[in-house]
């Protein structure tokens, strides 16, 4: 349930946040699996340093923990939609058999 997960920040200098924000999950992402050399200058900051780089993946585990909650969100609206359906569904049906006896 989404009330359970927690989101941990990570403790991450504000300059590397901008730029991983600026950049997205998908740029950091490609960037520590690939390999490659990055040609943005900003990039290669984070590319050569070991530091940026272990926040870069602690950036990305809070991104996901957020993605994760808010699907968890969701799906709770789900269900409490779905439930007042059926009960309204239940109530309508039980108003109707008494109407009729």
């Amino acid at each position: 349930m989404w009330w359970w997960t927690r989101i941990t920040k990570a403790n991450i200098p504000e300059e590397e946040r901008n730029i991983f924000e600026r950049y997205g999950e998908n740029v950091i992402g490609n960037l520590l699996a690939s390999g490659l050399n990055p040609a943005t200058g900003e990039l290669q900051a984070i590319y050569r340093s070991e530091l940026a780089k272990q926040n870069a993946r602690d950036w990305l585990t809070e991104r996901s923990t957020w993605h994760q909650r808010r699907e968890d969100r969701l799906e709770t609206l789900e269900w409490a939609i779905l439930i007042f359906v059926g009960g309204e569904l239940f109530f309508d049906i039980a108003r109707a058999v008494h109407w009729i006896s």
